[in-house]
C-alpha cells in the first residue's frame, strides 16, 4: 500500500490569466467552496436520489491588505440599481497553488468586496468572495489542470500593506478630525439577485447597497455639536442632518458620501470616553435627476 498523499498548499488568485493579469495574495490562505443545491427524487415518499439543482463556486479569504487595483476589488460602487456584474462577456479568473494545480473559472465576479480596516495593528483589507458562475461560451464553470506554473511573488508589493493610523473626518468643524482611538471600519455591502438560466446563476445584479462606517471618536465637541451631528435635537419623523465621511492615507482614499451618524451610548465613566461610538451610514441622493455614488476608494483624492 502506497503512502497517503497530503496535500495542503497556498494559492494565489489571478484574474484575467490570459490577458492582462492581476494578482491577489491571501493573508492566510483562502477556500474554494461548492454551491450546489440538491433536490429529492422520491417513490412513495422515499428518497431514492439527490441531484443537483444548480451550481456555482465561491473563493473565500482574506487579502493581504494591499492597496491596489482598487477598482477591481471595488467594483460598480456608484452603479445604479440593476446594474450586472458580468455582463456579455466571460470574465475569467484563475486559482493557482505553488506546485501548479489551478483551477481556472470562465465566468466570474466579486461578490462580496472587502471591508476597510483602517487602524493600526490591523492589515488594510477584509475577507472577499469571488464567485464562478455557468459560462455558456465555455459549457462549464471551470476548468482544472495540473500543470500550471505559479507566478511567484514578484506582483507582491509589501510597501503597500497599509497598517497606519488614518485621518478621519466627518463634516466640517469641529468633526473635520475626528481622532478615532482604534481606527474606523468600513462596509461595503450589497444585496444581489441572481440571474438564472434553467435554475443556474450566470450573473447577478445589484438589488441594493450599503455602505457603513463604525468608530470611536476622541471627544473633542461639546455635548450641544454631538446632539446636532448625531440628530439627537430634532422632533421626530424629521429628517436628520448627513455628512462626509472621509478616511485618508497618504495615496489612500476611502469616502461615505451623505451619511447620517447613529450613536451607540454615552458614557458617564472614569475609564470610557464620553462618545461609545457611532455608526455612519451612506444615504442616497440624486443630482439632476441622476443618482449620486454612495462611496469611494481610490488613490486620488475625491470630489
Amino acid at each position: 500500500m502506497s503512502a497517503l498523499l497530503t496535500i495542503r498548499e497556498s494559492a494565489t488568485l489571478i484574474k484575467d490569466p490570459a490577458g492582462t493579469p492581476l494578482y491577489f495574495h491571501f493573508k492566510d490562505g483562502c477556500t474554494l467552496k461548492p454551491v450546489q443545491p440538491r433536490f429529492d427524487v422520491l417513490l412513495n415518499g422515499q428518497a431514492i436520489d439527490e441531484r443537483p439543482e444548480s451550481q456555482t463556486w465561491e473563493i473565500n479569504g482574506r487579502l493581504t491588505g494591499e492597496w491596489e487595483n482598487l477598482s477591481t476589488l471595488f467594483p460598480h460602487l456608484s452603479a445604479s440599481l440593476g446594474t450586472a456584474l458580468i455582463g456579455g462577456t466571460d470574465a475569467a479568473w484563475r486559482l493557482i497553488t505553488a506546485s501548479g494545480r489551478q483551477w481556472t473559472f470562465h465566468r466570474a465576479a466579486i461578490t462580496k468586496r472587502p471591508g476597510l480596516m483602517a487602524k493600526v495593528g490591523d492589515t488594510l483589507l477584509g475577507d472577499i468572495t469571488l464567485t464562478a458562475v455557468y459560462s455558456s461560451t465555455q459549457s462549464a464553470t471551470l476548468a482544472y489542470a495540473s500543470n500550471g506554473t505559479h507566478p511567484g511573488f514578484a506582483s507582491h508589493a509589501h510597501g503597500s500593506i497599509l497598517t497606519l493610523a488614518p485621518a478621519v473626518s466627518f463634516g466640517s468643524d469641529p468633526h473635520d478630525e475626528m481622532w478615532p482611538t482604534d481606527g474606523v471600519e468600513i462596509d461595503f455591502a450589497w444585496e444581489l439577485e441572481p440571474v438564472l438560466h434553467n435554475k443556474q446563476p450566470i450573473d447577478y445584479t445589484i438589488k441594493s447597497q450599503a455602505f457603513t462606517a463604525k468608530l470611536k471618536p476622541q471627544n473633542d465637541a461639546e455635548w450641544a455639536e454631538w446632539m446636532t451631528k448625531l440628530g439627537l435635537d430634532i422632533a421626530m419623523g424629521a429628517s436628520p442632518p448627513v455628512a462626509d465621511l472621509n478616511v485618508s492615507y497618504s495615496g489612500f482614499y476611502a469616502k461615505l458620501y451623505n451619511a447620517v451618524a447613529k450613536l451607540d451610548q454615552f458614557n458617564f465613566k472614569h475609564d470610557a470616553n464620553f462618545v461609545e461610538g457611532i455608526t455612519a451610514k451612506a444615504m442616497q441622493r440624486f443630482s439632476t435627476g441622476t443618482a449620486v455614488a454612495l462611496g469611494y476608494v481610490g488613490t486620488s483624492a475625491p470630489a
